[in-house]
């Protein structure tokens, strides 16, 4: 296996684009059993589930990443937006 975190969150990106959201959700969750502090994975698996409506998984892995960084702001604004979907879903 690789063990490049950063290949497998590219990867995740590339499968994202391909619409294949399953595999995307693999890479990036591969990427963060190397790195359980890489926030860029922990955000793009938060839009991942945000865009299965999957909104508790969104919201806690974009909390994830404001964990390890408090002033990352496009988590921060990903969580905002979640919880405003999540609201109006109600």
């Amino acid at each position: 296996m690789i063990k490049d975190k950063k290949k497998w969150y590219n990867l995740g990106i590339k499968l994202t684009a391909e619409h294949r959201f399953v595999d995307a959700q693999k890479a990036y969750l591969i990427a963060l059993s190397l790195d359980r502090t890489y926030k860029k994975a922990w955000n793009n698996l938060g839009i991942l589930f945000y865009h299965q409506e999957q909104l508790d998984q969104a919201r806690d892995a974009f909390k994830q990443a404001l964990r390890i960084d408090p002033a990352y702001a496009e988590a921060r604004n990903n969580l905002h937006i979640t919880y405003l979907r999540a609201k109006h879903s109600e």
